[in-house]
């Protein structure tokens, strides 16, 4: 484990007294994978959200089951 690393559960230890690193090394990797991206890649959100285009799908273009359209449908994914 690298040094200086320290993971608490602040719902169950709010003044963060026992640092849970070693016992949650899965949960540790995580919070560093993401804290890793926040730091590279501050703008990441607001870059996603520009490149981000409004797109239909047609679904004349192939055979969809019935009851995949109506799920896809009640999800917001198709419209008539």
């Amino acid at each position: 484990m690298p040094t200086g690393v320290l993971l608490f559960d602040l719902d169950a230890d709010p003044a963060e007294a026992r640092d849970r690193a070693a016992d949650l090394p899965i949960a540790r990797r995580l919070c560093e994978v993401h804290l890793g991206e926040g730091l590279g890649v501050p703008q990441k959100s607001r870059r996603a959200d520009a490149m981000a285009l409004p797109y239909r799908v047609e679904t004349s273009r192939g055979r969809l089951d019935p009851q995949l359209k109506r799920q896809l449908e009640a999800l917001g994914y198709l419209s008539d």
